[in-house]
Formats: C-alpha cells, structure tokens, sequence
C-alpha cells in the first residue's frame, strides 16, 4: 500500500493531545484506543475520549461496536460535538513499531472516506528511553488511496512543549525522509 501526503491539515488542540498522549503511554506496550471529536470544523481536533473498556494486545484492542455507537450519539446530541475520527496506539512489540495503518486501519479508513485516524508509535531505544511518532491519516475518495495529513499543533502548545520539555516537541515532529 502506497501512502501519499495530502493537502489535509488537522489542528491538533491541546487538551485532546495529551488526552492521546497519556493514554499511549499508560497502557505502553499494550494498544490504547479513542475517539476523536471536532465542535464546529471536521480538521480541528476540539476533544479526545480514550475507551477504557477495550480489551487491549499488544498488536490489537477490541471495543464493542454498541458502546462505541452510544458514545458519538452522545456526545452529539448532548454536547454538539462531530465525531471525526479515532486515534490509537502501535507499540514496540519485540521490537517492532510501524506508525502506519494496518489492514484494520486502512479498511476502517476505506469504509468512512470523511474519517481521520490518528497513530502514535512509542518505541524505546538503545538507551531504554521512550520515544514516540505521532501521525495522521484519512482515505482520499477521489485518488482512492490512504493519504498522510499533516498535523498541526497551536503554538501555544508548542512554546508549552518547547520550555516544560524540548524532547517532547520532537516527539510530534514527523522526521524528514
């Protein structure tokens, strides 16, 4: 499967940033799983919900398709909020962490073209330490192929990142190629 950049920028806000971030790192080396909602733009990120129910591998996690379907009615009709997409972890399994979507993800992608998903890969490296890829992607109907969107952090986070922990800005930072 190729994946290709797209024109698509998605504005990652704060809160539901660390939301993802520190449920990745909780269940580090098991899966973690959420959803992702928008209050008024289908590109900006406004709000994450991490599922806590999930059962979690180290290369999957299972939700139950009714909880799921409750949950975005809800936070619908009670608090406005657009579903848009999901986010989840890859893990350093023996050894092994991809930042690209898999055949489950990809599918997902294929079925809801409108949908973003949002990957974090952690690894740790030589020296034990914890690093993390943060990627986004959405299937494009009219090209019919999955496409890489670039995400956006505001620059307050950035500046937030940049003075509490400069190690962590690079985390979010896609390495060039």
């Amino acid at each position: 499967m190729t994946i290709k950049k797209s024109a698509r920028e998605i504005i990652f806000k704060p809160q539901p940033f660390f939301t993802c971030l520190i449920s990745a790192l909780e269940v580090y080396k098991r899966e973690t799983y959420g959803f992702l909602f928008s209050q008024n733009d289908k590109d900006t990120i406004d709000f994450a919900y991490t599922f806590q129910t999930a059962e979690r591998t180290f290369g999957n996690i299972y939700c139950d398709d009714n909880i799921e379907e409750y949950l975005i009615t809800q936070a619908n009709q009670n608090f406005g909020l657009t579903f848009i997409g999901d986010f989840h972890s890859h893990t350093d399994y023996k050894g092994a962490s991809t930042c690209k979507p898999g055949k489950t993800d990809s599918k997902g992608l294929k079925e809801n073209p409108n949908r973003i998903s949002v990957i974090f890969s952690l690894s740790t490296n030589h020296e034990n330490l914890l690093a993390m890829l943060m990627r986004a992607y959405s299937y494009d109907d009219e090209q019919k192929r999955i496409r890489r969107a670039k995400l956006i952090l505001p620059q307050r986070l950035e500046n937030l990142l940049s003075e509490t922990n400069p190690s962590l800005l690079n985390f979010f930072k896609t390495p060039q190629r």
